[in-house]
């Protein structure tokens, strides 16, 4: 597997937080994964609306925490390598949701309401 294909993996990794030790906080064990990966600044991964959905899912269903979704949204604003440009204004409401009125059940609800209209 080349460098940029190994990357491209670990960024879907972390976008979806999947593939988690249960020893382990998921946030920081997708950034421990995210960061032991090699880092070719060309080997780009497009944030997509439906990855979106699946994260606001699982906050919907208590498997990870307000605190996971804004240091998440943090990330992937920071991130050269994450195209995130489709789903922007809902990233930058994440990652300064106390700024955007909080983040609880409701907001993520309509978020995912707009997201797959």
């Amino acid at each position: 597997m080349t460098s940029h294909q190994q990357h491209r993996d670990a960024l879907w990794c972390w976008l979806s937080f999947a593939d988690f030790s249960a020893d382990q906080p998921r946030i920081d064990q997708a950034l421990l994964q995210l960061v032991r990966a090699n880092t070719p600044p060309e080997a780009m991964v497009t944030l997509t609306a439906a990855t979106l959905a699946a994260v606001l899912q699982l906050y919907l269903a208590g498997t990870i925490s307000d605190d996971d979704v804004a240091d998440w949204a943090h990330v992937v604003e920071l991130r050269h390598d994450i195209d995130s440009s489709a789903v922007e204004g809902f990233v930058y409401a994440l990652a300064n949701a106390e700024q955007m009125g909080g983040l609880n059940t409701a907001s993520v609800q309509r978020m995912l309401a707009l997201l797959t209209d």
